[in-house]
């Protein structure tokens, strides 16, 4: 069932964006869960609910097409920076179809997962909780895989 947030509730362009990609999850991605769709300013948050997880984000969109067209500017949510960031699809473009552009996020979350969704999400971001502390600590001077030449 597609789901949005309180303030949205009024928003008719949310309500036909959580339709579609709520019955386009269920039919290729039913891994996800609910498609929650949320919008501010002038960009469309997607994100998805599986399990006992809280939203989980995925993309933000942005419609670039004049009305009855489909065209959007795609950003990828990144768990590492937390943070949306400008992407391509595979297309090429930074842009796309609705479709598209949640099928890029949604592969990209999912892809050599666990059938478990959610159980995916609590390993990625254990994972990348560890590749944090990995990045902020220094090696030690001397831990040079390369000898000195003396």
């Amino acid at each position: 069932m597609a789901t949005r947030r309180p303030s949205d509730r009024s928003d008719p362009k949310v309500d036909e964006v959580a339709t579609r990609l709520q019955s386009h999850a269920r039919e290729k991605w039913p891994q996800h869960g609910d498609v929650e769709v949320r919008r501010r300013g002038g960009f469309v948050y997607v994100s998805v609910c599986s399990g006992e997880e809280g939203p989980e984000p995925l993309c933000r969109l942005r419609n670039l097409a004049a009305q009855g067209e489909d065209l959007w500017e795609f950003s990828y949510y990144s768990h590492a920076s937390e943070k949306y960031e400008p992407s391509l699809l595979p297309s090429g473009e930074p842009w796309g179809t609705l479709v598209e552009c949640f099928d890029c996020a949604a592969l990209t979350h999912v892809s050599d997962g666990p059938d478990d969704f959610a159980e995916y999400v609590r390993m990625k971001r254990a994972a990348e909780s560890l590749e944090r502390q990995c990045l902020s600590s220094t090696p030690p001077e001397d831990s040079s895989p390369f000898q000195k030449e003396t």
